[in-house]
């Protein structure tokens, strides 16, 4: 089973209860208890996530659900990456270090960066 950082998590869940959604809807959408979902060492499965976006989609159609969790994501959504980043002594060595530990936020995310003279994706 994948699983995924509940710092990724937990920013979801506090965005869909700021959006008046109770702790039995987020519960019953994620499959899983709150005890797990707000337990910052937990490794929930992947598909946690995007059950909870679905209900904010269906429940807030139109919105831009993704940029208001995207917004409110503290740095600490990155977990031990954030502390890491915080010793680099540019932004090109902290895109470099959480490229080279993005496994710590899912076991299945692969990021790379890519620089030339003009841009840097």
């Amino acid at each position: 089973m994948t699983t995924v950082s509940n710092g990724t998590v937990m920013t979801v869940v506090a965005s869909a209860l700021s959006r008046a959604l109770t702790i039995s809807e987020v519960q019953d959408a994620a499959g899983i208890s709150c005890n797990i979902l707000m337990n910052p060492i937990a490794r929930p499965p992947e598909d946690v996530t995007p059950r909870i976006m679905l209900l904010l989609g269906e429940r807030f159609p139109n919105e831009p659900i993704t940029l208001d969790i995207a917004r409110a994501a503290p740095f600490s959504f990155f977990g031990g990456l954030a502390e890491g980043a915080r010793f680099a002594d540019d932004l090109r060595t902290a895109i470099k270090l959480l490229t080279k530990n993005c496994s710590v936020i899912s076991d299945q995310l692969e990021l790379a960066f890519q620089e030339n003279s003009s841009e840097a994706k």
